[in-house]
Order: C-alpha cells, then structure tokens, then sequence
C-alpha cells in the first residue's frame, strides 16, 4: 500500500505532492536507503549511488503501480504469481543494475 501511495505522488505531481515528499521524514528514508546502498556496495562512486537508487525506485514505484497489468500485456505469459515472487524478481533485476552502473565510466562524478 505503502508503494502504491509513494507511486501515485510520483505519477500525479503537483504542489501537494512536493510538499509531501520533500518532507523531513522522505528524506530520512532517502538518506537510509542511500546509506544502506553505499554499505552493500563499497568503493561505489557517489554519483553512481545517486543514480542507481533513482532507477532501483522508479523499478520498485512502477513494479507495484503496474506490474499486475503485466499479465493483460502479456497474454498470460507473465502471470502474476505472487508478491513474494514479484519482490523476487525486482531484487535480482536491480541488483544487477546496481553492480553494472556502478561500473559506467565517468561514475565518480
């Protein structure tokens, strides 16, 4: 619930959603997040951080936004099993996207 309320912030916008995520509050869950990814991964360059977490969030905001229309799109190929499993799948993706961005050149900037 607590994803799909952060998503609709993210997809409507507006003044009220700013205001909400800009809170002292969303930023300590940045700040943890962003310190527990910097923990897991050491020697990545800041910059790299920055952006993986951004793209890690969008994946996880769009997972659960829409990831159950993933079904309908796909014709039943990729049927929705389970949270447990969706969160799964979402792990192993941005876990790869993390080591690999962590490897772009230009990162330490």
């Amino acid at each position: 619930a607590f994803m799909r309320f952060i998503g609709q912030l993210h997809h409507e916008g507006g003044e009220l959603a700013h205001r909400l995520l800009a809170t002292e509050r969303f930023k300590e869950l940045i700040d943890r997040l962003r310190s527990d990814l910097l923990r897991a991964m050491p020697g990545v360059a800041p910059n790299a951080a920055w952006w993986g977490m951004s793209f890690v969030m969008g994946a996880m905001i769009h997972t659960w936004m829409k990831g159950h229309e993933l079904e309908t799109l796909s014709g039943g190929e990729a049927a929705y099993d389970s949270d447990e499993a969706m969160v799964e799948r979402l792990t192993k993706f941005t876990a790869a996207g993390l080591r690999a961005i962590s490897e772009v050149p230009g990162g330490e900037r």
